[in-house]
Order: structure tokens, then sequence, then C-alpha cells
């Protein structure tokens, strides 16, 4: 490995990641062609758990230990405490995202770090949402209400995510859970799913016929060769997204005089941008895996045909093409953003705020990134700007009326959209900065190098917004702008 990474100018954590994720294709073979078509539950559980641990063994080596401890004690502290669900959600969700925390604080540096915590991270949602699912069929019980039967998947692509019945009115056996968290395919960097949906896909249950006498499992070939040709696409791209590093950023050369204020405004823009690239191509591997495996099954369209959106974790299309913010939360990271709204935004219904549920949400997330300044300084601004979009399209919505919308110029349009689309990819480029940096004093250093552009546009849409409230009254107020893992929420928060 180590001559392959010289060899190919590729770090050798990258490269051990790369090959993680490449090995849940044969993987997925043996799952959709052997055991399925053989029907043995427990067979299917047991080479889940040893396929994935052998191959996580091969990422991280001993290190694997980590998320083998975390699984088996997170499973006997939820069989211990079955009688009181809530304390055992209470010490699962402590105890996973505190080991999380530790293994930061022990091994994680100022880089990109690719190790044990890549999974870990990944494994450390699962398990508490694991947690979740159980307390939530136990209330069901207590309820007298009937758990609803498992959906194909987690966030079918006709359905939203408050749909589904994940909740689980009892605990499965302790080799029915290692097969689901060591599931090859979403180990290592997601995507994320409920264990209804993965026993639905052991079991055969997402593939029954509506009249639940037969089974009958698509061929996914297709799709997956789609898929496919996507991520290696975008991984094309994320190897020309290296030729513009964003670690340039906090170069101090970077801040000098050597480049002008639109150099550094342009490179922002297009490294900060391009460089997002990368998580799309590793994020359709894991999707190819999954369609491969048969677990990403969504049910059938109007035309009979099988559809395979199930764990697609982006919409590259509306992603790139998207000139607004709320595009960007619909179609990136989709099954992260979805697990933060069902169990951190909407457990946070008794504080009645919006606002505050949904910064709780983002401090989450950013403590889930790590302790680096930058991911707190991230999500904060990603908030801000959200708000500062809301407020802009108020004030520019009556002049987009007049000059654009009823402008007989086929051109105005497009011209409008042009701009928007740039206004959104700056504003993705600015607020990138603290994420790829993660240092606050050379965040800070990078942007005073432009100005503080970013953050004085923000300030200038609050004080005419709030001005022009001041003198003529605010408008009726609209639906709010989605934040992330909270998009499109009908829970009765003020």
């Amino acid at each position: 490995m180590e001559t392959l990474s010289k060899a190919s100018g590729i770090g050798e954590p990258a490269l051990r990641l790369l090959f993680s994720l490449l090995a849940a294709f044969p993987i997925a073979v043996v799952q959709k062609y052997v055991l399925l078509p053989l029907n043995n539950v427990k067979a299917t559980h047991l080479f889940n758990f040893l396929s994935g641990l052998s191959v996580c063994f091969f990422f991280c080596g001993f290190d694997s230990l980590h998320s083998l401890f975390t699984v088996i004690a997170t499973y006997y502290i939820l069989e211990y405490t079955k009688k009181d669900r809530r304390m055992g959600l209470y010490a699962a969700f402590t105890f996973n995202f505190g080991y999380l925390l530790i293994c930061y604080a022990v091994y994680s540096t100022y880089d990109y770090d690719i190790d044990f915590t890549t999974p870990q991270s990944v494994l450390c949602l699962r398990l508490i949402g694991f947690a979740f699912d159980l307390f939530d069929g136990d209330q069901k019980k207590k309820a007298g209400a009937e758990s609803k039967p498992a959906k194909a998947v987690v966030r079918a692509a006709s359905a939203k995510s408050t749909d589904v019945d994940n909740s689980l009115v009892e605990q499965p056996d302790i080799l029915s859970v290692l097969g689901y968290t060591y599931y090859a395919g979403g180990f290592f960097v997601g995507p994320q799913f409920s264990f209804k949906l993965y026993n639905s896909w052991v079991t055969r249950e997402m593939y029954q016929t509506a009249d639940q006498k037969e089974v009958k499992i698509p061929d996914s070939s297709a799709a997956f060769a789609k898929i496919f040709g996507q991520a290696v696409i975008f991984l094309l791209l994320g190897v020309v997204s290296d030729m513009f590093p964003v670690s340039l950023w906090k170069d101090p050369v970077f801040w000098s005089n050597q480049w002008n204020f639109f150099s550094r405004a342009f490179y922002v823009w297009f490294s900060g941008n391009i460089s997002l690239f990368k998580y799309v191509g590793v994020w359709k591997i894991t999707e190819a895996s999954c369609i491969l495996s048969g677990l990403a099954f969504s049910g059938y369209d109007d035309k009979g045909q099988a559809q395979w959106s199930g764990l697609t974790n982006l919409d590259w299309y509306l992603f790139i093409t998207t000139p607004n913010l709320d595009g960007v939360i619909e179609s990136f990271n989709i099954n992260t953003n979805n697990w933060a709204k069902i169990y951190i935004y909407k457990r946070c219904i008794w504080m009645k705020n919006r606002n505050l549920s949904s910064l709780t949400t983002l401090l989450f997330l950013a403590t889930w990134h790590g302790y680096a300044a930058g991911y707190f300084y991230c999500f904060l601004l990603e908030f801000i700007t959200l708000e500062a979009q809301k407020r802009l399209v108020s004030l520019v919505e009556p002049l987009v009326k007049v000059h654009v919308e009823q402008n007989p110029d086929p051109n105005a349009k497009k011209v409008w959209y042009v701009v928007c689309w740039l206004v959104r990819t700056l504003t993705i480029a600015w607020g990138m900065m603290p994420f790829h940096i993660k240092g606050l004093s050379e965040t800070l250093s990078s942007q005073a190098s432009l100005y503080y552009i970013g953050h004085i546009l923000i300030v200038v849409i609050f004080v005419i917004y709030e001005g022009k409230a001041l003198l003529f009254g605010k408008p009726a107020e609209k639906p709010r702008t989605p934040v992330p893992a909270v998009q499109n929420d009908k829970d009765k928060q003020q």
C-alpha cells in the first residue's frame, strides 16, 4: 500500500479508505446473488458482520476494536436497561457521543484525519439512532400503538423521513445488530439507515409483492452502472480539485500582496466549490454498493420500474444547478441531514422555538465533526446565511416580479438565474473557509485578506431589512428557509 501511495501521489490513509469502499462491491455481489436467494437470515447477519469487520481491520488494523467495543457495549447497555428505555437512551447517547469525543481528543489533529474515527463517527450516529428507535417503540408499546411495518427505505425518494416509522418494539439479538452496524456498504462514510430498513432487506420483506404472496428481487445492475459511472466522474473531478488545494487558504503567501483581492476571491470561490466533489464521489461509491446489494431498493414507479434511490446521499444535478441555499440543503448529505432531523431537531420540540432547535442541531453536528473551532464557526455561519437569505428574498422579490418575471425578454430570467447561482456558490465557498481551515485565527486571517466581504454583505442585508421593517413594517412571514436536517418540518414550533 505504501508503494502504491508513493506511485499515485495519494496518501496511504485515503487509499485505504478508497479500497475499503470498493471492497463493498464484491461483498454486495455475495449479499445480493447468494445470501438473499438463500434466505438464511442468520447466515446473512453473520456474513455482514464478518465481512465488514474484516474490511475495517484492513482499513485501520487493531483500531477496529474501537468500533467492536462500542457496538457490543451499546447493545448490552440497551439490554440491561430494557425496563427503562429512556434511561437506556440517555446512557447509549452519552456513551457513544462521549466515546467519539474522547477519541477525537486523543487522536485528532488539525488536518483532515482519515483514520478509525472516520467510521467511528458514522457508527456513533447509527447506534444513537438505534437507541432512539428502541425508545420510540417502547413509547408506542406503552401507548398501545403498534409499530408500523417496515417500509422499503429510511428516506424513500417519494416520502419524507417523518413519514417513516423506524421504531422497534423488541430489541434484536446481538448477531443482528452486529450485521447491521458492520454492513460494509454503509460502515465507513454512511449512508445512515435504520435497523428496520436493514432487517426488511435481510428478511426480504422489502421485496414482497403487494399481496405479500411472493418475493421478487429486481435486477439492479443498470442502476448500479449509472451511479458507479457518476462516482468515477466525481472522483476524477476530486483529483482535479487537488490541483487547487484549499490548504492554500491558510498559507501566509495567500494573504500577502502576491495575490490581489480578485485573484484571492476567485481562488476561494473556485477551489471551495470544486473541493466538494471528493465528498460527492465517495458518497456515490457507497450508494452504488447499496444498490448492488439491494439495500437501496425504494419500490416501483408508476410504470412498474424498480427504483433504487432509497439511500441516495446527494442529488448531484440539483446540488450543482440550484441557485439558492435551500437547494443545497435538499441535495447535499441527505441522509445525515435526515438523521439529524429525526433524532435531534424533532426531539427539541420542547424548546418551542425553531431557531433554538436549529441551533441545537447545528451545535450537535459541529461537535460531531470534532473540536476544531472552524467547525463551529462554519455551522454558525450556515445558520446566519440562511437567515440572511430569507431576508434578502423578501427585499428583492418585488423587484424580481417587475423586472424579471414580467419582463418579456426571455434572457432576463437567464441573467437573473446566473446572478443567483453565482451568489449561492460564493456563499458556499465563504462558508466552507472555516470548515477547511479549522483554526479560528487562520480562518480570520484568511477572511481578512478578503476584507470580510461575506460578513459585511450579511450585515448589510440585515440592516436594510430591519431598517425597512422599522419604517414600513415587516412583511407577512413566509415559510421559513430550511436549515440542515430540518427541512420541510411540520412540528408546531414557534
